[in-house]
């Protein structure tokens, strides 16, 4: 496999580790007899071997093709498994068109900077719903749907815009079926963040240029891995030790830009797969180097316990080679491998007396090994969850929200 966990600094004896053993098996066994509700996932990567892939791909090429502007359009977990993939990919197609995300709030500062990179480029919009409901989706659809029209015209602006929601009447499928936009059904099988699984997922990652047969595989490579019945269950049994002692702060860390949406996803991952448990850890994500003076600080004002959890690239595939003054300079030939020398010396800059470390080693950026590395925080996210008593796709707090959101619409339309 392409992922290793290291967790011998975490703290906790293996053989305790084991005593959660048959728990896990249970829970396991549960989640591939789909006993709960938009567990759909736990099998989808393998299902996806027997499909074929060609009218995604040959969409995605026809849109990479006819523009040099991609927007997807969406709200968090539809969004946010998109986001992390495409940005900490390395070896994606690099014949794609700039890719730009919406829909993760209502900001002027946003909707300012892409409305006039349109001005710039041909065009083509993904718009992705799951419930074709979601208030900044709706928003965020209607003020490029605009845009388009005014570029466009009302024929062209619809077949550059591609709608997934779904298959029930909503808002957005009224709207987009109206506007003569290509419409195409989303499973509601899929909730949050484990939708980066399903097909209009996957369309945005293709068009973005991903590998989607590879990233699939390494999901199902991780899927299927012996070593869940050895040790790769330790990583939820410790997040769920801790949480139980109401002292701790989860630290998820990077090294480099092109990871942060990661850590927020994971941090998405783990906020819904908590369900409605109270023995959760607050979560804060870090890069290392930008975010390091302030945790020095945080870490030696305040009281509570830290579990670490660093995301490490052993290889990356898109490395820049310095110039050859910089490389005498740091006696380092690349920006990848500089950057970890540099990041080494400011992580070792803190005290870590208070700090429980796990790392989580990617032999690379790849497609493959993202997807191998998704999986495992879905499977491992979702098992601390239930050991934490939480009911994992329970979403009663997210419908209660989007209600009230939608309920505004209802007395603007009034």
């Amino acid at each position: 496999m392409n992922i290793k966990v290291d967790i011998k600094n975490a703290g906790i004896n293996e053989e305790f580790l084991k005593e959660h053993q048959g728990k896990v098996e249970n829970i396991m066994d549960d989640l591939w007899a789909e006993k709960e509700i938009m567990t759909k996932w736990v099998k989808e990567p393998m299902m996806y071997a027997d499909k074929n892939f060609d009218d995604i791909l040959n969409t995605a090429l026809a849109a990479q093709d006819t523009c040099g502007l991609f927007i997807i359009i969406g709200h968090e977990g539809s969004l946010d498994g998109i986001k992390a993939i495409i940005e900490a990919c390395g070896d994606k197609n690099k014949a794609i068109p700039e890719i730009e995300f919406l829909g993760e709030g209502i900001s002027n500062f946003q909707y300012s900077k892409i409305l006039e990179k349109m001005r710039h480029y041909d065009v083509n919009v993904c718009v992705i719903s799951r419930t074709g409901e979601t208030v900044e989706t709706l928003v965020s659809y209607r003020i490029i749907r605009d845009a388009m029209v005014k570029r466009y015209g009302e024929e062209l602006a619809a077949k550059r815009t591609i709608v997934f929601t779904s298959p029930v009447d909503s808002t957005i499928r009224t709207m987009a079926t109206a506007d003569g936009s290509g419409v195409f059904d989303v499973s509601s099988e899929f909730a949050g963040v484990f939708s980066v699984f399903n097909e209009a997922s996957l369309f945005a990652l293709s068009v973005a240029g991903v590998d989607i047969e590879s990233f699939l595989k390494g999901a199902e490579i991780m899927a299927t891995a012996p070593a869940w019945d050895i040790d790769l269950f330790y990583y939820s049994v410790i997040r769920f030790l801790m949480s139980k002692e109401n002292k701790y702060i989860e630290l998820l860390k990077v090294r480099d830009y092109s990871l942060e949406s990661m850590s927020k996803f994971l941090r998405q991952t783990f906020s819904e797969t908590k369900g409605n448990s109270e023995n959760f850890m607050p979560i804060e994500c870090v890069n290392i180097q930008k975010d390091c003076n302030s945790i020095l600080y945080h870490i030696a004002n305040m009281e509570e316990k830290y579990l670490e959890e660093e995301i490490i690239i052993e290889n990356n595939l898109s490395d820049i080679k310095v110039p050859e003054d910089i490389e005498k300079l740091f006696k380092e030939s690349s920006l990848f491998k500089i950057n970890n020398m540099v990041t080494d010396k400011a992580d070792s800059e803190y005290n870590k007396d208070k700090i429980s470390t796990i790392k989580i080693h990617l032999k690379d950026d790849s497609a493959f090994s993202l997807g191998q590395f998704v999986y495992f925080i879905f499977m491992t996210g979702t098992i601390s969850g239930y050991l934490m008593g939480g009911k994992p796709f329970e979403r009663e707090i997210v419908k209660k929200i989007k209600k009230g959101k939608i309920q505004i619409l209802e007395k603007t339309e009034n």
